[in-house]
Parts: structure tokens; sequence; C-alpha cells
């Protein structure tokens, strides 16, 4: 079949059937990508990507698109629109895949706003990045490296364990969250507070901002708890 091509000169490109097939990519994620003028690489994108509904793409940051870019060996037009088109949906307030595919409930975990929300619970964490989080992690069990000299033990630090709670919180939130009744915000304090996040239903933008934390400076708990109240009020 026939589809416009990526260049300016008004030409068509020919696409191989096979390729505009969406075998088990979800058709809204075929869809979106179609609707940011990349029709022809929409069903590649769909499966390298993995996404199970079109809220999953929030996730990609520009590292993640650049190797998405590199994988296909997209060329500078189409590679632009699809860094465009992630980025007005990261900009976007979250979005039911019925909008660009008429196929019921898409996914589970996309929340799209209902004009009779009721807000239940606001939550705001803040999260100790101070130098000290780069220490170990006392667990009641541990993992021994053998085969090494003195058979090290391999122990997470404070702040991979913090993490790791931290998404265990926010998959139960997603759980109990009724198409974002539920919300959180997010601070990270060294010496420093630093707000991460406003309050969101967004709960995949959260996952996605602790995962890149890193550790450094001195812990101003208490400045960080005053802006977290501030938030909440």
């Amino acid at each position: 079949m026939l589809s416009p091509s990526d260049g300016d000169d008004g030409s068509w490109d020919t696409i191989d059937s096979s390729d505009a097939d969406t075998g088990s990519c979800p058709p809204a994620i075929i869809s979106f990508f179609a609707d940011a003028g990349l029709s022809k690489y929409a069903h590649r994108l769909a499966e390298a990507t993995g996404a199970e509904c079109v809220d999953d793409l929030r996730v990609l940051d520009a590292e993640m698109v650049k190797a998405l870019t590199q994988e296909l060996d997209l060329k500078i037009c189409p590679a632009q629109r699809l860094r465009r088109a992630l980025q007005e949906l990261s900009d976007a307030v979250p979005i039911s895949d019925a909008s660009f595919a008429m196929r019921g409930d898409d996914c589970a975990s996309a929340k799209v706003p209902s004009p009779n929300l009721q807000l239940e619970e606001c939550i705001a964490i803040c999260i100790d990045r101070s130098g000290s989080m780069g220490t170990p992690f006392r667990e009641a069990t541990v993992n021994v490296v053998s085969g090494h000299e003195r058979d090290p033990i391999a122990q997470r630090t404070r702040m991979e364990a913090v993490k790791a709670m931290f998404y265990a919180f926010r998959d139960r939130i997603e759980t109990i969250s009724r198409n974002g009744s539920h919300q959180l915000g997010l601070f990270q304090y060294d010496s420093e507070v630093e707000q991460l996040l406003g309050l969101t239903a967004d709960l995949s933008k959260f996952e996605t901002v602790v995962d890149e934390m890193q550790k450094r400076g001195a812990t101003a708990i208490y400045s960080s708890i005053i802006d977290a109240v501030a938030m909440l009020e």
C-alpha cells in the first residue's frame, strides 16, 4: 500500500503490508505513531517499545528515544517526529487508548480523568539522597559472591533499598487508585530540597523519577518536610 514519503517532495513510499500489519501489537500504539506521521514505522516502533498502552510511552526518556531511533535506523525527519510526539504525550494529561483506537479498555493501567473524580488521598514523599545513602543496607539475608577472594558479600546500598521500597509502594497505590483517586508528589533532599514531581495520578512518572535519583550532599530532612506540607496544603 502507499503512504506519504518521509521526504518533503510530495512523493509516496510503498509499504510492505506485513509492515503495516499490527499483529500482536496493541492497535492503539500503532494508531498513536501513525497519527504522529510515522505510519511507515508504526509497527516496528510498537514492537521495539513493547508498550501495552499509549500511557506506557510516557516512561521513555531522551536516552531511550535515542536508542530507539538508532535501533530502527530512523532518519532525521521521522526521528524528530517521534521525539515531538513523545514530548507532547509527556506534557499532556493521561489519556485513554480509545482516543487512538476503538477497542474498549486497552490497558487497565491507563488513568483517564473522570468528570466525577473523587480525590481520596494525596501523598507527598520525601526521599533522602544524601551521601550516606551510598552505604550498604544491612539486610537479614545477603548474597555471598562465591569464587572470589575472601568471598565478598553483595549488598544493596541504602539508595537501592529505598528505591525498591517505593517501587513496591507505587505499585500498591496503583492497585487501589480508581481513575486518579490517589496522587503522589515527590521531593528529594540532601543539603538542598528539590521538588521532582508535583501531585499527580500518573504513577509511571513517579517510578521513572525515583529510578533516576542519585546520592550526593548533606541531609536537609526538616526543610523537605516543610516543603511537603506546603505541597499538600
